[in-house]
């Protein structure tokens, strides 16, 4: 499954599945996909895309990013609930991988104040454009409420 075009979720479909088993899992092709918990695991889909084995881990689901993107990160161990909970009470990772090739990746990230029931009022969310280039990092305001 993916979530957009940055995230690539593997999880165990087959029942009775253990810790240590093997399973496989589609990638589209295109470009790399970086595990998002071990950096080090890149599956390279850019000659088309394939199917990988991944192994199955009761503790957590095999995610993968694609190379080029930039995406919001939050890490709730807290417990919060709400939006404006995690805008008070907790920082946002920016999480970056850039492609190898052209050494860019870019994002946006829409941030809403957490409370309000109609987020798309234009009164109530902001919108970050993220890009990257090599080291340079830069961000701007593409929206911001009023």
């Amino acid at each position: 499954m993916c979530i957009r075009d940055s995230l690539k979720v593997s999880p165990v479909l087959t029942p009775g599945k253990k810790d240590g088993d093997q399973y496989q899992a589609y990638f589209p092709g295109g470009k790399r996909w970086v595990h998002v918990y071990d950096s080090s695991q890149i599956i390279d889909t850019t000659n088309g895309g394939k199917n990988v084995t991944l192994t199955a881990d009761s503790a957590s689901v095999n995610v993968h990013q694609k190379s080029g993107t930039i995406i919001p990160y939050l890490n709730n161990n807290k417990g919060f609930k709400t939006t404006r909970d995690v805008e008070t009470g907790l920082a946002t990772t920016i999480r970056i991988v850039r492609d190898p090739v052209n050494k860019m990746a870019e994002g946006n990230l829409m941030i809403d104040d957490g409370i309000s029931p109609n987020i798309f009022s234009p009164d109530y969310f902001n919108i970050w454009d993220y890009k990257t280039y090599d080291k340079n990092f830069t961000h701007f305001a593409i929206r911001m409420s009023s």
